[in-house]
């Protein structure tokens, strides 16, 4: 009797291990590709920020491909950064002069003469020539530099978040590596086709702030 039931273990145990290597080789044929997915970043810079660039979404690609010989690769990038710039350069611009018009105007008033009357004295023209004259630095200046900083900052801590590693697989969980540790892990929905991406801590701690990230496959 006893003699079967050990035979009976043995039997399910074998049965077990080969059900979830057959799962595990399934998921990885199923994975073997490239998954994209975009993720708004406007939830995350602040309220502020986004006051002065306007809320014109600011957005992160991610693309990470699994190859047959255990590989991966992960790409991370801002979308459209450059007609990003633009679109924030032009609404930062107005909106800071606009921020600074308002208060020189009300220094004005403290002063008891007029924006007009402020610009004869330093014979200049307008706010522009005006910050020139005193400050050395137009408007144009000032916030080219600051978006080209933020943006140029994003797109480089992007290409740092990118990297080549190796995957494992299983059951219906992808388990990334970078530089020989594990990095991060997926689930893979076969119904609907899709990777859950979480954070580098894996499940229990959500990619960014609230959700895991939700890829899908490059047709």
């Amino acid at each position: 009797m006893k003699a079967i039931k050990k035979m009976m273990a043995l039997m399910l145990s074998v049965i077990l291990c080969v059900s979830v290597t057959g799962c595990g080789s399934k998921t990885k044929q199923a994975v073997i590709g490239t998954w994209e997915s975009t993720f708004d970043l406007s939830n995350e810079v602040g309220e502020d920020y986004l006051e002065y660039v306007g809320d014109i979404g600011f957005f992160m690609d991610f693309q990470l491909t699994f190859a047959e010989d255990g590989t991966c690769v992960m790409t991370v990038g801002i979308k459209d950064a450059e007609d990003y710039k633009a679109k924030a350069y032009e609404h930062a611009t107005n909106y800071f002069r606009s921020a600074v018009e308002d208060e020189l105007q009300k220094a004005c008033d403290e002063s008891g003469i007029t924006l007009e009357e402020l610009y004869a004295a330093y014979e200049v023209a307008d706010l522009d020539e005006y910050l020139t004259e005193v400050a050395d630095v137009s408007i144009d200046e000032l916030v080219n530099n600051e978006i080209t900083s933020t943006i140029d900052g994003a797109v480089k801590m992007c290409e740092d978040e990118g990297f080549t590693g190796t995957y494992t697989v299983a059951g219906d969980t992808v388990s990334i590596s970078r530089d020989g540790e594990l990095y991060q892990t997926c689930t893979y929905n076969a119904e609907a086709d899709t990777l859950i991406l979480y954070a580098e801590k894996g499940e229990d701690e959500a990619f960014a702030t609230e959700d895991a990230l939700t890829m899908t496959r490059v047709q």
